[in-house]
């Protein structure tokens, strides 16, 4: 019965950003008119996404410093409504931050007066901290040679990838790499690899293709939940030549259709 009451009191309504319907239960109306606030008019799903859009580190845009006017990439658009600097005036003397200092209104709103602030405050144009030749990446610090890739840190020839630190290198088309993964193409979740491809949950591997949730494991192939292994393919022990026989004549098959 109590189900059935609240069910009562469903409202369906369109979202007036994507279009989809939504639905509003009876628990959402009563915690709206506890809080006083009208029922929402975007689906969860838009209003997740506007919630988190303050963090924009994948969209890159080419604008110009509105202190230097050098041409840099910026996460912040150039119809922006605050100042956008490039790294190096946001970090000098060249202004100083206390000249946007403003009294405090007591009869005026604060959301209101703190909006105004964050549209007056200059903001810098990437979070990066000490990169070298690493224009095209976001929220990285200690870099060097890494292009389209963020969320990185003490990392160098790192390419296309998200989430990598402590010391990863020539790494391609990964996601959540650490320990100092090398080599690496097509890795998810992995720590302490080396020259491994198309792995997931695998850590301390070397010399490995198409992994998952393997440790400790060398030269292995098509391999899944193992542990201290090395030339194993399809979850199978071979010997030092079997297994380079038959990888040799899975590539060659990939490459020539035969």
């Amino acid at each position: 019965m109590g189900y059935g009451r609240a069910r009562e009191k469903i409202m369906t309504k369109t979202c007036q950003h994507c279009a989809t319907s939504f639905e509003i239960t009876a628990d959402d109306m009563r915690f709206y008119e506890r809080i006083h606030v009208p029922p929402p008019t975007w689906c969860p799903e838009c209003r997740l996404v506007r919630r988190l859009i303050w963090r924009n580190e994948r969209a890159l845009y080419k604008r110009t410093c509105d202190l230097c006017a050098k041409s840099m990439f910026s996460m912040y658009p150039a119809a922006s409504v605050f100042p956008v600097y490039c790294i190096d005036c946001w970090r000098s003397d060249k202004w100083d931050a206390m000249s946007h200092g403003t009294d405090y209104n007591w009869n005026k709103p604060f959301i209101m007066q703190f909006k105004e602030l964050l549209h007056r405050v200059p903001r810098q144009s990437l979070f990066q901290l000490t990169s070298v030749n690493s224009d095209f990446c976001n929220f990285s610090r200690d870099v060097k040679n890494v292009y389209v890739s963020y969320s990185t840190v003490e990392c160098e020839d790192v390419y296309y990838c998200k989430n990598s630190d402590r010391h990863c290198s020539w790494m391609v088309d990964c996601y959540d790499s650490t320990g100092g993964c090398q080599n690496c193409y097509e890795m998810i979740k992995g720590e302490k690899n080396y020259h491994c491809k198309f792995a997931y949950l695998s850590y301390n591997c070397m010399n490995s293709s198409f992994l998952f949730d393997c440790r400790n494991c060398t030269n292995c192939f098509m391999c899944s939940n193992l542990r201290n292994k090395e030339y194993y393919f399809r979850n199978k022990p071979y010997t030092k030549e079997e297994y380079q026989k038959v990888r040799r004549n899975i590539v060659r098959r990939l490459y020539t259709n035969k």
